[in-house]
Parts: structure tokens; sequence; C-alpha cells
């Protein structure tokens, strides 16, 4: 696909306009080798200045890995990351939307978020009992860690974010400024 536009007949990248802009898009499933990638321009931008980047957000998911990688550079960043969710964000990525900097974490009029449990994905082999086990841990402590950083980053308790993603409830945008997932709401302007 061509990322080249005209602009006054001449030629833009819109990929080097949008990366000049510390501007980062997160869509689709979130792979390890996707999170590598925005973990790369993460650390580029840190390392170029201390404005402000921005996050646009529309996922279905995320791989586990990928969540706290990307997670973990986000906060470990001097700058402040601006969240704007849009479409759908679902799962793990709602980590992602709650991690912005505080008062810069919006979403467009329509957007809505899936609360849900972490799953575990991948090819599912044929495996022996103590693997299974060992299996069914790493997952709980996923989920139990995923837990404590959702918390931590909305404000409310481990409780209420166990039930909360227990009940699998899609949230609208005032929902999940409630909940404390994003502060705000983007209004349209209008020329």
């Amino acid at each position: 696909m061509n990322q080249d536009i005209l602009v006054d007949k001449e030629p833009i990248n819109v990929f080097d306009k949008l990366m000049e802009q510390r501007v980062i898009f997160i869509t689709d499933f979130v792979t390890d080798k996707d999170a590598t990638e925005i973990v790369q321009k993460l650390i580029m931008f840190g390392l170029e200045s201390d404005k402000k980047i921005t996050m646009f957000i529309n996922s279905p998911g995320i791989q586990i890995r990928a969540m706290f990688m990307i997670y973990d550079m986000m906060a470990l960043m001097k700058c402040d990351i601006e969240i704007v969710a849009t479409g759908m964000c679902e799962g793990g990525i709602l980590l992602l939307v709650a991690s912005g900097a505080k008062g810069c974490r919006t979403a467009t009029k329509h957007t809505f978020f899936q609360m849900s449990a972490l799953g575990h994905e991948g090819e599912q082999a044929i495996m022996s009992m103590p693997e299974i086990e060992i299996e069914h841990r790493m997952f709980k402590s996923d989920n139990l860690r995923f837990i404590i950083a959702l918390s931590e980053a909305t404000g409310k308790t481990e409780k209420e974010i166990k039930k909360l993603l227990s009940q699998k409830k899609t949230l609208t945008v005032a929902k999940a400024i409630e909940v404390g997932l994003i502060d705000r709401a983007i209004k349209a302007v209008k020329a």
C-alpha cells in the first residue's frame, strides 16, 4: 500500500509525517513482533525529546508478553503518553489505554471497551499433566499481574477490577471514564 499523499501537489509520506509528530498506531491483534516495533518507537521518541507521544489504539487484543512489554516501557518513559482510543479496545489492550498519562487518556465518541480477563493464545499442543499444571499456574499469575496493573492504572480496587473482568462487560465511553480507563471523551471540532 502506498503511504504517500499529495499536499499542495507535493508527495508526502504519511508514515514519516506521523513519526515526526511522535504518533504511534496500535491496531489489530498485537503480537510480540508488533510490540517490539512499538517499544522501538517509544525508545526512539524518548531519546529524541521529552515531548509527548500520542498513541491511537483500536485493537481487539494483545498477546500477554506483548502487553507487559509495552506497559513496562510506557512506565519508563519520561515524557507523557497521550492515549486516543477509537473503535474497540478489548482485554489486555485496556491496560495500555489506562496507562497513558493522567488527564491525557481520551476516546472518540463511539469507542467501546470490552472488559475481559486475559486468555492464552497460540497453538494448543498436546501436553502432559505436569505441563498443563505449569500452564495453568502461568495463566493465573498473568491474570493476577494484569488485575494489579489495571487496578493501579484506574484507581479501582483489585476486587472491583476482578468483578468487571468476570462480568465481561462492554463499556461505553461514559462508563470507561467512570471506571477510570480514560479521563474524557474527545469532542468533535467543527470548522
